[in-house]
């Protein structure tokens, strides 16, 4: 819908909601004075939104017929120790920096428009299935690191056997199945990361630790949903009077989005 069809009166049985996925630097909220007032609720993915709706979930559903022997055949085929698909090639996060500094000390083949090589945008999942045939690790990197903020590629790769190496805001804790990737942030440096990766590639039993939450059985949707709305629609919150004013400054969004982390190399804020 654009802005001149927005009705000029709310009936008082709506609800009129303001919905964002982006993080707040790809965010243009200034310059909407003229629509404070005007919405009830918030829906985006944080937590401290009206209705939270996220970019993926997973959800334990019981056991799975995985195999730990299918996982050593697969370990010993693999070659290759990093792949990342990425085309904003000058992120707010500048989490192309934090890679040029790793590729010092590992290698990563990159695809997309930052790379040498493409992967069809329709076939993502077949180009992450092929990946995994090859590749120990996938870069899973937010273009921002801001709070709740992780996006359809994290879930994407769960499904394949690579460990996702992630670089973001979010609380991965709270919504991946335990000791399911490997977080950029709990190392010192990208050459201290590097030292890792190089333990768990070449080592099955420490690899093979990263895929223990695969013996039980998982839904892993890498799309959003709408249930959430659904539920507070039919919620009893559903009656109370909400409405944001000062929607110019998105205080709600913006304030406390920030998640500031340095190393030897770069400062990355959003």
């Amino acid at each position: 819908m654009s802005v001149v069809d927005i009705p000029a009166v709310r009936r008082p049985q709506q609800k009129w909601i303001l919905f964002n996925m982006e993080a707040p630097p790809h965010s243009r909220f200034h310059g909407m004075a003229f629509m404070s007032g005007m919405f009830n609720w918030t829906m985006t993915y944080r937590a401290d939104s009206d209705v939270v709706t996220k970019y993926g979930s997973v959800l334990r559903t019981g056991k799975s017929t995985f195999s730990k022997k299918q996982l050593y055949s697969e370990w010993k085929k693999k070659s290759k120790m990093a792949v990342w698909m990425v085309s904003n090639c000058a992120s707010h996060c500048r989490r192309e920096e934090y890679v040029k500094e790793l590729e010092k000390y590992i290698d990563v083949e990159i695809y997309g428009l930052c790379g040498r090589a493409t992967c069809p945008e329709n076939k993502t999942d077949e180009c992450l299935e092929n990946f995994s045939k090859k590749f120990f690790f996938y870069l899973s990197f937010e273009n921002s690191i801001c709070d709740g903020y992780i996006t359809e590629k994290f879930y994407m790769i769960l499904k394949h056997n690579m460990i996702p190496v992630v670089f973001g805001g979010g609380n991965y804790s709270a919504i991946a199945p335990p000791n399911s990737y490997i977080n950029v942030f709990d190392f010192s440096s990208p050459k201290t990361l590097s030292s890792h990766l190089m333990k768990v590639a070449t080592n099955f039993t420490l690899y093979s630790t990263y895929f223990k939450w695969k013996r039980n059985r998982y839904d892993i949707q890498a799309v959003p949903s709408d249930c959430s709305l659904c539920e507070k629609l039919h919620s009893d919150s559903f009656f109370d009077t909400t409405v944001y004013s000062d929607l110019d400054d998105c205080d709600f969004f913006l304030n406390g989005s920030n998640v500031i982390f340095s190393f030897s190399v770069i400062a990355v804020c959003c």
